[in-house]
């Protein structure tokens, strides 16, 4: 690129080439548009003639509209960018440079068939899977508020850092911040929408503890019972189609998954059996963990 830049015009700048998807929709996108869907950062210096005035110093820089990951942004930034891109290491270079107004701006995320949202760095590096790109743009205790966020089908309000690290099993992260883990943050609960092809759901009430035996994520579920999470703070699950509210404790979704060591641990921490919808009407329960509901049920009478 270097070697040929005497013959890079304003004019071939500007020039568009067409595009189609995998649905069939064609348009028209600029070289840039291309550079930030496909591009590396550290190619900014080959392409800088291809870039024109364009500053990759500044994290506020805003860019053209683009596609990644089958969205288009609209009125991005850098930040915005080097977040989807996860690029760890050009976040570290320009740490010094994120500051809380770079962090909280706003872009505009399309996908196809989905409303239009906002979206700030943060709420994107929430559906990503990059502990260290929250902790650069900020978020570093567990008990830390995220804002709105969509990860695939899931959309959390009023999530904390620890539903996140739940949700996504970083059981090493949270076994490294043990002394944050006080009831107030073990205990918070956040809000849940998402959509399945047999219909959309709502939950209520999702503690960490709650969302870990969900996920069947053994280990978090364990080191969350040994913080003293209470183990009787059910969801409530709402078919959107229906009025019917089901109510599921952390030991429901133990026994729906198998877990026998978490239902062992939930039960010896108090778990209560008849805490909404029992795990015995679970269609084909482990034998050993309907046993294990037995001899518990037998030691409170």
């Amino acid at each position: 690129m270097k070697a040929r830049q005497d013959e890079i015009t304003e004019e071939w700048r500007g020039k568009c080439c067409t595009v189609e998807d995998k649905f069939g929709s064609t348009k028209q996108v600029s070289v840039l548009s291309l550079y930030c869907t496909a591009g590396n950062i550290e190619q900014s210096d080959c392409l800088a003639p291809l870039l024109g005035g364009y500053d990759w110093d500044s994290l506020d820089t805003k860019l053209p509209e683009f596609q990644y990951g089958g969205a288009t942004y609209t009125g991005a930034t850098l930040l915005h960018l080097l977040v989807l891109k996860e690029d760890i290491k050009q976040l570290r270079k320009r740490c010094n440079k994120i500051t809380e107004e770079c962090v909280g701006r706003t872009c505009e995320m399309r996908q196809r068939g989905r409303p239009v949202i906002q979206v700030t760095p943060v709420s994107l590096a929430c559906a990503g899977d990059a502990t260290d790109v929250l902790n650069l743009l900020g978020v570093k205790a567990l008990n830390s508020k995220l804002p709105k966020y969509c990860d695939g089908g899931y959309n959390f309000t009023s999530a904390t850092f620890l539903h996140w690290l739940a949700f996504n099993n970083k059981v090493e992260y949270v076994r490294s911040h043990m002394d944050e883990l006080v009831p107030d943050c073990l205990n918070a609960t956040c809000e849940n929408f998402f959509d399945k092809s047999c219909g959309s759901f709502s939950v209520e009430k999702f503690t960490p503890l709650c969302m870990a035996t969900e996920r069947g994520s053994v280990d978090m579920a364990l080191l969350l019972i040994e913080a003293k999470a209470d183990p009787n703070i059910p969801l409530h699950y709402q078919h959107n189609s229906s009025n019917s509210v089901v109510v599921r404790s952390p030991l429901f979704y133990a026994a729906k998954n198998c877990l026998l060591r978490v239902c062992k641990k939930l039960l010896e921490n108090g778990a209560i059996q008849g805490m909404g919808e029992s795990p015995r009407k679970i269609e084909g329960l482990d034998q050993e963990i309907l046993a294990l509901l037995d001899k518990y049920s037998e030691d409170s009478q």
